[in-house]
């Protein structure tokens, strides 16, 4: 029996990895054409193309979470569905994390890595919906601060890279200087994988062998002013802005980690009451329908 629920859940893994690879090479020469010659301006073409890319990411968690093989939860993901102007930035311990939260926001802005921007395979996916390539970091900034000066939620994760297990937050100053230029809120979203099998160098074969747990809690948005900026030069306070993020995660995943007292009976229900956020006021736990 166990070796038949195993066979299901990497079967279940399996067709979704396929589907990601392959759908993305076929949208390239199919969907996203389309997309691209029905009339509108660039920045229409673009969040057509953004939801497009929603709603088949929004597809794939809940093929995972209606087979069984991941249980979803989140806390005020209803900030997510209303970022408009907002850095989302995000711890990043699971390669899932940007599926899940793009999932869940229907017109966000992303920045991808050059060697993503200019593969042949994904390459003109993420040209397409207007994506925002991290090849020249001064530019970079700059596109950030434009995109959300439009109304776009910007999604960042500020380390650059998935987390290591077991490894303290290393976050690079891109974020915090987009933050600045920008004067947007920003928005913290803290998520856990439980277990972590999601990390750099993740098995198929061990993602297979139990349920795994993916839980998002989206924190009350952040001023620059609430994290101690006052006016400083760029670069001086995108190198403080950097440390008091990096500090605010840490706190927050360690808070996370540590259950509550008396929430374990809550949690088997699906829905609990949270701790007081950062905003001091209290959330609800949600399994994702």
């Amino acid at each position: 029996m166990k070796f038949l629920v195993y066979f299901w859940r990497l079967s279940v893994l399996a067709f979704c990895f396929a589907c990601f690879g392959i759908g993305g090479f076929l949208m390239r020469f199919t969907l996203l054409p389309v997309i691209r010659w029905t009339p509108g301006s660039e920045r229409e073409c673009h969040l057509r193309a953004r939801r497009l890319i929603h709603s088949i990411f929004a597809s794939l968690v809940a093929l995972l979470r209606v087979t069984g093989v991941m249980r979803l939860t989140g806390d005020n993901i209803e900030a997510l569905r209303d970022s408009r102007q907002k850095l989302v930035l995000a711890n990043h311990p699971s390669y899932l994390d940007v599926v899940i939260l793009l999932a869940a926001m229907p017109e966000a802005e992303c920045v991808v890595k050059q060697g993503l921007w200019n593969s042949w395979y994904f390459g003109g996916v993420v040209r397409a919906v207007g994506y925002i390539s991290n090849a020249d970091s001064d530019r970079l900034v700059d596109d950030c601060a434009a995109a959300l000066a439009k109304g776009s939620p910007m999604l960042i994760f500020p380390e650059g890279t998935r987390t290591v297990h077991g490894q303290s937050l290393q976050f690079q100053r891109g974020a915090a200087r987009i933050a600045l230029r920008s004067g947007a809120e920003i928005l913290p979203v803290i998520i856990s994988c439980d277990p972590p099998v999601w990390g750099k160098g993740f098995s198929l074969w061990a993602i297979a062998k139990q349920q795994f747990h993916i839980n998002f809690e989206v924190k009350s948005p952040l001023r620059l002013q609430d994290l101690g900026w006052q006016g400083e030069p760029e670069t001086l306070a995108a190198r403080r802005l950097t440390k008091r993020l990096e500090a605010y995660f840490t706190s927050a995943i360690e808070s996370h980690d540590r259950p509550a007292p008396g929430n374990q009976a809550n949690d088997h229900r699906g829905v609990e009451s949270g701790g007081p956020n950062a905003g001091g006021h209290r959330q609800r736990r949600t399994v994702i329908r």
